[in-house]
């Protein structure tokens, strides 16, 4: 053992006393008052010149496993001037404290009386570990509160993100977004931290303002952060999904009977450069067993359209369908609508018109 070399064995070679004195002591957290766990703890005959001084004679730890800070040593020595000759000795210890989440000490007990259990008053240490509750704030698109837009929280002069979130309904209000649980290391004891928060989403463009701050202080309330207003950016390529039924509509003495058609050949087409309707598009799709045909279109629109109904962001497109000699070869229906032209939307599913075939009551002879 290090202390023994250091300390011990010089005399033990000797005709001096040798003492042993048994020290304890509790390290707690400054403000809490409540042991810390994992506290190494150095002992020292002369003061250590820092925190990384590698002259102790001990070691030990306030264990792991346990929350009350306790640490405790048995140190010996030896000492021709004992200050009470062969009866005992006095004498003075030096410690370094350390924890990574805690601001390190240089502390001295003065008066270690040998062959006695010596308890030294317990040692505070400050926590470097700042954070507060939550910090909340939202985000508007054309002054609309917005959900699902992603924003990213920074603290100090990180560049790395400290977390990410998206806006959503909080409280029945939408567009906010809350950051919770936010710890930082307050390695210089100030106390606060500036929180930075901005948009980042390709989505979305000209925020204003570009990003919004507050300097948060440790385990106190925080306020509403300014809101932040962006753009939805407008894509130029849309999709849209369509679906549609054929059956048909047999009618009968007391009711109107609907059977789906199955197999019927539907023919979809649309421009897909919808500004210079320069490149026309067709989608040929079938019925299935119920008599329902689904798919999704997709085209090219650079510029909004003028339509004050149209969300921003979105698009809509004139598509016709169409029911070629019934649908199915060697079979003939005559579907209504046969064929016609509808517009199709981005932003909703687009669901046509039943196509049928009217299959009257038989007449009486």
């Amino acid at each position: 053992m290090k202390s023994l070399s250091l300390f011990l064995f010089p005399f033990l070679f000797s005709c001096a006393p040798v003492f042993t004195a048994e020290i304890t002591g509790y390290i707690l957290d400054a403000e809490t008052y409540e042991g810390i766990p994992g506290v190494e703890v150095r002992l020292y005959k002369n003061k250590p010149a820092n925190y990384a001084d590698d002259s102790f004679l001990y070691q030990t730890s306030t264990g792991n496993n346990t929350d009350i800070g306790l640490f405790k040593q048995t140190v010996i020595w030896s000492d021709y001037l004992a200050q009470y000759g062969k009866d005992g000795d006095v004498i003075d210890m030096h410690f370094t404290i350390i924890h990574p989440q805690y601001q390190s000490k240089i502390e001295s007990a003065i008066g270690i009386v040998s062959g006695a259990a010596n308890s030294i008053p317990a040692i505070t240490l400050n926590s470097l570990n700042a954070s507060v509750d939550e910090l909340q704030g939202s985000v508007t698109t054309e002054n609309i509160l917005t959900n699902g837009i992603r924003v990213a929280m920074y603290l100090g002069e990180e560049e790395i993100a400290y977390a990410r979130t998206i806006t959503q309904t909080i409280n029945g209000v939408d567009g906010q977004y809350k950051f919770e649980n936010i710890e930082w290391r307050d390695g210089l004891l100030t106390g606060s931290i500036l929180a930075t928060v901005q948009v980042e989403d390709p989505r979305y463009t000209n925020s204003n303002p570009s990003q919004v701050t507050q300097e948060i202080f440790n385990q106190e309330n925080t306020e509403l952060l300014p809101e932040i207003n962006v753009v939805l950016v407008r894509p130029t390529i849309f999709e849209a999904n369509i679906s549609g039924k054929t059956t048909f509509l047999i009618e009968t003495q007391n009711t109107a009977e609907y059977r789906p058609i199955s197999g019927i050949e539907v023919i979809l087409e649309w421009f897909y450069d919808d500004e210079n309707q320069s490149i026309p598009k067709r989608d040929i799709v079938r019925t299935d067993e119920e008599g329902i045909f689904s798919t999704t279109i997709t085209w090219e629109d650079p510029v909004p359209d003028n339509d004050n109904s149209v969300p921003n962001g979105e698009d809509q497109v004139d598509i016709t369908v169409s029911y070629p000699s019934g649908g199915i070869t060697g079979f003939s229906y005559n579907l209504t609508p046969f064929n016609d032209t509808y517009t199709i939307r981005s932003w909703i599913e687009n669901t046509m018109p039943t196509a049928y075939e009217y299959i009257p009551l038989p007449e009486e002879e």
